[in-house]
């Protein structure tokens, strides 16, 4: 009995706290209107690192990359910080959802560092990819180049094979032509003959 109730008792302790973390979060959310609290949640793939929190929890950067336009907004506020070049922010936002860097934790200096790092790993991901993608266009246009040339060989072999079949209908024409143009003047020469003896 006494076990039940100290179990009991732990349970609404538990329950106490679990109720007043909640309540003070609500709190904090509707204190501050201007900023959004993110709550952390380690289930979620996306959110903010921090290398301060070893429990490895992130929070869920909501709406934070919903657009375009708010992705540029807030990193131009991270380049206010970090002073990195604005090419980074271009390569951040042309990355697939999953490679994009995690947005870091403004109190931190390193994770502000991993950020950039990541950023500019990011810039270089692309750069590769860039020219992965152009080696790739070469390939294609040097295969299209070669189909091309196999088939300009394959009618150059047939139009000489026509030539030479056509040389030879020729010379073969020819050598008739010259029987037969021999056989008509025997025949003039004959029919001359038969003409005078008359």
């Amino acid at each position: 009995t006494c076990e039940a109730q100290r179990r009991r008792s732990v349970q609404d302790l538990s329950g106490i706290g679990t109720e007043s973390s909640q309540e003070s979060r609500n709190s904090s959310r509707s204190s501050s209107p201007s900023v959004r609290t993110i709550q952390p949640d380690k289930s979620s793939s996306r959110g903010y690192f921090s290398p301060d929190d070893p429990t490895g929890s992130v929070a869920v950067a909501e709406g934070v990359f919903s657009s375009s336009v708010t992705a540029r907004f807030s990193l131009s506020l991270l380049l206010d910080t970090n002073g990195s070049d604005n090419s980074i922010p271009m390569a951040y936002l042309t990355l697939d959802h999953q490679l994009q860097p995690l947005a870091p934790c403004p109190n931190s200096k390193e994770s502000m560092a991993v950020f950039e790092q990541h950023c500019k790993m990011a810039q270089e991901y692309l750069k590769v990819q860039t020219e992965i993608a152009l080696l790739i266009q070469r390939k294609n246009e040097l295969i299209a180049e070669l189909d091309q040339d196999e088939k300009d060989q394959q009618n150059t072999s047939r139009l000489v094979q026509e030539h030479k079949k056509l040389l030879e209908e020729n010379k073969s024409l020819s050598t008739y032509y010259q029987k037969c143009k021999k056989q008509l003047e025997l025949i003039r020469v004959q029919q001359q003959k038969r003409q005078g003896t008359s």
